[in-house]
């Protein structure tokens, strides 16, 4: 139907002052206008077309309407269905939190939780310590300790044995005290120099200034302890990995040495040395040492050093307990052994290279291992053994010096190797879930938003 010229619809035209063909305001309803204005606006039109008003938005189809219910506007509108033809979307993934992040001296990775017949997540950062590979390759070293006392025994009449463990005394106590070490985390690199160091100065003091024997050897032993408690703490401290501290003062030590006694040696007597007393309590240190790091308290608590995260991070307080008891330990081990030492060969010498090379490579042959915390119960002890019988043999049969000295790199590579082994094979069990445990935890709901409050 047309419109006569000049006219235009009511609802086309704002600006006509009409509604529904009534005169009204002049106005149109402004936004804070509420429904009564917009039904008083339009009872004209619902007399004239008979209908009843109602405002002008009206809500979509589906959203429910009545006394005290929330604006169309504020509520949730059902999702659409799909056209016709169009695959079905995948609901959305869950919700899951994240796992807080752990401070920088926290102790390795946080483990991923475990889902429901999937591959189990490794051990949590501390790991677990299996002593069973432990005990199969100090079953090796058992087995080659057997092998050479025999042969010693067979081809040297008399004290052949007794004759070939004589140097193992000390060096057990200084390979025992370097053991704590690198079972802490902290190896000490320095303790052949403080051994040294000690026995230097216990003859430097009795022989030059007067002192008694007992008196200038507790004095010497005593200063051991504390140049390792001074490391310790140095090395808590500033962070820094403890072999390149002990490094820089076995360098420092030695220039002392090198001062005190001019690069000669040092006379001195006192006692007589006790091959069967030196060994004996050599056995019952590693022994008993080893034997107390399997208590997990004494494990948990010294053993923190370990590191799996960032090597540059801060000392947190669990690893500094045990850092600045594996330097402090080790260090006197490393002085008590400047005892026997003197006893044995009844000097003081300021050459520390076989003082350091062999305990290390006796450790290290051990089972010891080099990234802290896992070690077995009886490995230095025979790796001691061991390397002293083949020097004994060396020297017996009338070797060169160089075959010493070269048994004990080959001695140091393999027990790398060792160390290597006995942790691939440790991580490798703690990868593997027992058949008892238990069922892992169930992961969160997704996330749900709360309703809106209704509008009244």
């Amino acid at each position: 139907m047309s419109q006569p010229p000049g006219e235009s619809p009511a609802d086309e035209s704002p600006s006509s002052g009409f509604t529904g063909g009534e005169p009204t305001s002049g106005r149109t309803n402004e936004p804070g206008d509420g429904p009564a204005d917009a039904t008083r606006t339009d009872r004209p039109r619902e007399a004239a077309s008979g209908e009843q008003a109602g405002p002008r938005a009206s809500a979509p189809a589906g959203v429910p309407q009545g006394q005290g219910a929330a604006p169309w506007w504020a509520q949730q509108r059902p999702a659409a269905p799909p056209p016709s033809g169009m695959p079905q979307q995948p609901p959305p993934p869950p919700y899951h939190p994240q796992q807080p992040r752990q401070p920088p001296w926290a102790y390795g990775p946080q483990a991923p939780p475990a889902r429901p017949g999937g591959p189990v997540a490794p051990d949590a950062p501390a790991g677990r310590d299996r002593l069973l590979p432990h005990l199969v390759w100090e079953g090796v070293l058992l087995v080659v300790t057997a092998v050479l006392m025999i042969g010693v025994a067979a081809g040297a009449s008399g004290h052949g044995v007794e004759s070939a463990l004589s140097q193992a005394g000390y060096l057990g106590l200084l390979a025992a005290g370097l053991a704590f070490s690198l079972r802490t985390g902290s190896p000490n690199l320095a303790a052949g120099t403080i051994t040294a160091f000690s026995g230097t100065l216990a003859a430097y003091l009795a022989t030059g200034h007067g002192w008694g024997t007992f008196a200038a050897l507790l004095v010497a032993v005593l200063l051991a302890a504390f140049i390792g408690l001074l490391l310790g703490a140095l090395a808590v401290l500033l962070s820094v990995p403890s072999w390149a501290l002990t490094l820089g003062a076995a360098a420092v030590l030695q220039a002392i040495m090198l001062k005190i006694t001019h690069g000669m040696l040092i006379p001195i007597r006192f006692g007589s040395y006790s091959t069967a007393m030196w060994y004996g309590i050599f056995f019952v240190v590693s022994v008993g040492g080893g034997a107390l790091w399997l208590v997990p308290g004494v494990r948990g608590a010294l053993g923190g050093a370990r590191r799996t995260g960032d090597p540059a991070r801060w000392t947190d307080p669990r690893g500094g307990l045990g850092v600045l008891a594996g330097l402090t330990g080790s260090s006197f081990l490393a002085g008590l052994a400047a005892v026997p030492l003197l006893m044995f060969f009844r000097q003081a010498e300021p050459d520390t290279v076989t003082l350091t090379t062999l305990p290390l490579a006796a450790v290290l042959l051990g089972g010891v291992s080099v990234f802290g915390r896992r070690a077995g119960v009886f490995g230095t002890l025979l790796a001691v053994t061991i390397l002293a019988l083949i020097h004994w043999i060396i020297a017996y049969n009338g070797g060169s010096s160089w075959i010493g000295t070269l048994v004990v790199g080959l001695a140091a590579v393999v027990g790398l190797g060792v160390s290597r082994g006995i942790e691939s094979i440790t991580d490798t069990l703690n990868r593997t879930r027992p058949a008892t445990a238990a069922p892992p935890p169930p992961l969160p709901s997704p996330y749900v938003p709360p309703p809106p409050p209704p509008v009244r």
